[in-house]
């Protein structure tokens, strides 16, 4: 039951008389893999300074268009990169005809390996 996976059942915390707190306290269900948690020194590093992004009028024509299974794969392979450091995404939605919404393209964009050259890539 709950005692095995999560430990013993105990609470130790204590609340004021009038306020009402849970009878049961229970260990995060992520704990091992939190406390296990290990990073690479580079992500610990603090940045030298904020890199000015160059303006891009024509994104659009520097951009690679990912839109076949094949494309997709490449991506993926150039994303697992262990030099790629910085990610960044941008979704586009839209919710006509829709309550939820739909995502419609996705954006990514980071530094090619030791290279520094900016990557777009936009996913339809």
């Amino acid at each position: 039951g709950l005692e095995s996976k999560f430990g013993e059942l105990k609470s130790s915390v204590r609340l004021p008389a009038k306020v009402i707190g849970p009878s049961h306290h229970f260990r995060h269900a992520y704990l091992a893999e939190l406390e296990g948690l290990e990073y690479p020194d580079w992500e610990l590093e603090a940045p030298d300074q904020k890199k000015k992004l160059a303006k891009d009028d024509n994104l659009v024509s520097q951009a690679t268009w990912v839109d076949t299974p094949e494309a997709l794969s490449d991506l993926k392979k150039k994303l697992e990169d262990p030099n790629v450091r910085e990610i960044a995404i941008d979704l586009e939605a839209h919710s006509y005809r829709s309550f939820a919404g739909m995502i419609c393209l996705i954006q990514i964009s980071f530094e090619e390996g030791n290279s520094g050259k900016k990557k777009d890539f936009l996913i339809d």
